[in-house]
């Protein structure tokens, strides 16, 4: 059996709609992963766009499928916030 891979996730990523309550949003914009053959690595690739633009969680994850000729691959999209 194959070790599972730790995937890195340096900012929060989650499927509910809305940002932090005690927190004051200071600006959002919508953010891609990268394509990838499994739901865990797109949303890992998702964390990992947003942190290198300066993201301190993503809300409203999403991961879609984009059909190729030979195999599908799934992409992750979600709203990159930063907080006061």
């Amino acid at each position: 059996m194959a070790k599972k891979q730790k995937l890195p996730f340096p900012v929060a990523v989650v499927t509910v709609d809305s940002p932090q309550q005690a927190r004051t949003v200071a600006s959002s914009w919508i953010v891609w992963g990268g394509r990838c053959f499994e739901a865990g690595g797109a949303l890992s690739s998702l964390s990992v766009s947003a942190a290198e633009l300066g993201a301190h969680e993503v809300i409203g994850a999403r991961v879609t499928a984009i059909p190729g000729i030979s195999y599908t691959s799934l992409v992750a999209y979600g709203t990159a916030i930063t907080y006061r």
